[in-house]
Order: structure tokens, then C-alpha cells, then sequence
């Protein structure tokens, strides 16, 4: 999507009623993604967008304006009550929805949270507004800008030394049968592919070589907001060892056919294959690159 410089004045708290009658001049449809209080969406059928009036009905505390495509405009809003029929989703339960929606799901809680986070100036302490797009905050007392954050991982598809597998990886809090890539938050003064290196080591105890890097996604979780940066890697050695209390519960190689078999059977509705990587996860792209490779 795409930001109009037609709204930059017209996002923010308090400016509802000035963003809207804005959007309207545009002749665009007007499409309202909602979020509780904590910045997790309200779906109903399967679907986050909501109309105008069902959002007024239930009363707006926080609107920001996120973006438009060719013939739509999308709105985050944060409403005190949750629409009729609806329930509220965390961000992981939302990655079984639709691609495109899961995106822009993301990218307005990520707003909604950073609006909710920064109503008064880390420096002085007096009050924000928005300014802009709507993406950051000013404090008019101290002049401090404050931008949404994004923090950078990397996420990484290890390749077997010597045979044609890699690595699949699960962590505890995934379900059974649902698999990912060596992942992990990129530490200060290091570069990704240092990051890449450590994470792989840490995590699995082996030692990698070729980092080249393949693929980015932006990753929204309920604690931060995240740009995964995907990479392959080559082994050097394949002897596998999972520290005890670390965050990964299982850790093996896989050969071709099963890793093109976890990929087919998960983009089914109900997967029932003995692994599964879901679409939406950039494990999935990663997982899909080293078997274009092979």
C-alpha cells in the first residue's frame, strides 16, 4: 500500500473527524480493520475488515490510517467494544487466515500498539500527537520525534554438508508437526550473517559456512514488531545437539521428498502430513528456495 500525502495532517487521536470526510473525498472504498486494547484484531467469518458504521457503533478510541491500493483505503482502528459475532485473535492464531489479510493485520497492529505505547513523550513526558502519516509521533514541548520500531532476525534454512536434506526445527511453544528454520534476534554490533552463524550455533550446535542471504518478511508479534531476513546456510558438520532448556524442542534432518511433502500438504486447509510449515511463514518461502535448488 501506498501512503497519500492528501491525509498527512489528518491522522491521530483526536482526529477522526477530520481523517474521515478526507478519505471519503478520495471516492475509495474505506476498509476498517479493528483491534481490542491490546492491539490483537477482531475477526468475524474468517474476515479482520469491518464497515464505518460498525466501528462508530462500538466506539473508536484510536485511528490510524495505514495505506491505500488502487481502489481501497485501509483504516486500524481500536474500539472499546468488540464488533457483534466477532472474537478477538492473537497474531499467531491469524497466520491460518488469508496471505494478503494476515499482512496488512500485522502492519496495523503494529500502528495500533505504537500509538498505544507512545502517547506521552519518552523524553519530557508531556502528551504525543501524530504527525506525518500517521506513522510517527511529535512532542511539540521538546520537538522529539518517535518512530514505530522494527527489530531485525534472521531466520535461517540449513543445508546438510554432504547429503540433500536440511534442517527442520521446532520450537516449544509450536504445535506438533509444525516446523520452522534456526531463527533469532539480531544482537548490537553484529553484522546478519555473524548473527546467522551464532544463532545456528547456539541453537543446534552446529558450525556454518556460505551464509547467503534469500528472502524478508515483516514478522508482527504481540511483543515486538519484527523484519525476519531469511537466509541459507551450508553446514559444516551434521551432529545435531539441542541444549537442554533451550527455546527448541526438535531438531533433525530432512531429505528432499519429505521437505516437498511438508510444503504441498500445508498449503491444504486442514494439513494432516507428518510435518507442516504454513504458507504465511517465511520458513515456508525458505523451505521452498532450497528445494527449487536442489
Amino acid at each position: 500500500m501506498q501512503r497519500l500525502d492528501s491525509i498527512r495532517e489528518a491522522v491521530g487521536n483526536d482526529q477522526i473527524d477530520k481523517l474521515l470526510p478526507t478519505l471519503k473525498a478520495t471516492e475509495k472504498q474505506i476498509i476498517f480493520v479493528c483491534y481490542n486494547q491490546m492491539g490483537n484484531p477482531n475477526i468475524r467469518n474468517g474476515s479482520a475488515f469491518y464497515t464505518e458504521k460498525e466501528m462508530l457503533e462500538n466506539n473508536i478510541k484510536i485511528i490510524v490510517y495505514m495505506g491505500t491500493t488502487e481502489d481501497k483505503q485501509y483504516v486500524a482502528v481500536e474500539t472499546e467494544r468488540t464488533p457483534a459475532g466477532s472474537i478477538s485473535m492473537n497474531l499467531t492464531e491469524c497466520m491460518k487466515l488469508e496471505h494478503a489479510m494476515c499482512d496488512i493485520i500485522g502492519f496495523g497492529s503494529a500502528l495500533i500498539k505504537f500509538n498505544q505505547r507512545f502517547s506521552y513523550c519518552p523524553c519530557c513526558g508531556n502528551k504525543m500527537k501524530y504527525g506525518g502519516f500517521g506513522t510517527h509521533m511529535d512532542c511539540e514541548h521538546c520537538k522529539n520525534m518517535v518512530f514505530p520500531r522494527t527489530d531485525p532476525c534472521i531466520i535461517v534454512v540449513v543445508r546438510h554438508p554432504t547429503e540433500k536434506k536440511c534442517l527442520f526445527v521446532r520450537k516449544s511453544i509450536m504445535p506438533e508437526k509444525r516446523y520452522t528454520c534456526v531463527a533469532g534476534f539480531l544482537e548490537v554490533g553484529e553484522s546478519v550473517e555473524e548473527c546467522v552463524t551464532r544463532e545456528v550455533w547456539e541453537e543446534v550446535h552446529l558450525r556454518v559456512k556460505n551464509v547467503k542471504y534469500v528472502t524478508s518478511s515483516g514478522y508482527p508479534l504481540p511483543g515486538a514488531n519484527q523484519i525476519m531476513l531469511g537466509y541459507e546456510a551450508q553446514a559444516i558438520d551434521s551432529e545435531i545437539d539441542i541444549i537442554p532448556g533451550n527455546e527448541l524442542c526438535e531438531a533433525f534432518w530432512v531429505n528432499e521428498e519429505e521437505v516437498k511433502q511438508a510444503i504441498n500438504e500445508s498449503k491444504k486447509p486442514n494439513p494432516e502430513g507428518k510435518y507442516t510449515v504454513p504458507p504465511t511463514y517465511i520458513a515456508h518461502q525458505l523451505f521452498q528456495y532450497w528445494v527449487n535448488q536442489m
